[in-house]
């Protein structure tokens, strides 16, 4: 895990130490989820994209 995801996971963990009720911490932790899913998704189109820039098929289009 990175060190800015390490960060953000630690954060999440200490505000859910800290809410008083459930509904905070259930938004706290899908909030941290969506976000990795985001990332997730982020990384592969970044890789979709550097294939097709080096892809020579894709050049002719």
């Amino acid at each position: 895990m990175a060190e800015d995801m390490l960060w953000l996971k630690e954060a999440i963990v200490h505000w859910q130490e800290q809410a008083k009720d459930y509904p905070t911490k259930a938004l706290l932790d899908v909030a941290y989820r969506h976000y990795m899913q985001q990332r997730e998704l982020s990384r592969i189109a970044e890789g979709r994209l550097d294939g097709q820039v080096w892809s020579r098929k894709e050049w002719r289009k």
